[in-house]
């Protein structure tokens, strides 16, 4: 699976059926028609199919030269629902980055800065944790929104204490106010 740009990914299934004990003079297949019958197919709930195709194809193995080996391929065209991971992941990805710029706007010499910054720190990791629940498991890609959340956090580690370096800077100068 390709999840890279997960919730908004499309996928290929291909699925293969043929014969390897029979080569195709003795036993040919050939599909019906150019796509599969999809009468029983019932709508999912997170997949969206775009489009199906049959194709068939034969293969000659190494071993026996003349003989071709016939398979029919069914290829299906699948696309991720997307309005779920948008109301539940993207928008609060979106108002939790936001909150986190709005720290800065909070002025140095009250002390709620820190505490705002831990507080969006443990939201973020909440987040992380419930997403990591959703996204599809596999270390072949790393899903760009689990990297925007992964570096949001490490940005708001580094506001954090570079936050608290400045107001120790702050509160231990000679012309701090008392």
């Amino acid at each position: 699976m390709d999840i890279a740009y997960f919730p908004f990914d499309s996928q290929s299934c291909t699925i293969s059926i043929g014969t390897w004990a029979y080569y195709s003079a003795k036993m040919d297949l050939l599909p019906t028609a150019s796509e599969p019958d999809l009468k029983l197919f019932h709508i999912h709930g997170e997949w969206e199919m775009l489009g199906s195709s049959v194709v068939k194809n034969s293969t000659v193995l190494p071993c026996c030269g003349h003989m071709s080996y016939p398979y029919v391929e069914f290829t299906f065209h699948l696309s991720r629902r997307r309005m779920f991971y948008v109301i539940n992941i993207i928008v609060p990805c979106s108002m939790l980055s936001a909150l986190m710029l709005v720290m800065f706007w909070v002025p140095q010499h009250a002390g709620e800065r820190v505490t705002g910054i831990v507080t969006m720190l443990l939201a973020f990791t909440v987040f992380l944790h419930m997403v990591s629940d959703i996204v599809p498991r596999t270390s072949l890609q790393i899903p760009v929104l689990v990297l925007h959340l992964t570096s949001t956090m490490s940005l708001g580690t580094l506001s954090m204490c570079l936050t608290i370096l400045l107001m120790n800077m702050y509160h231990n100068s000679p012309e701090a106010p008392p």
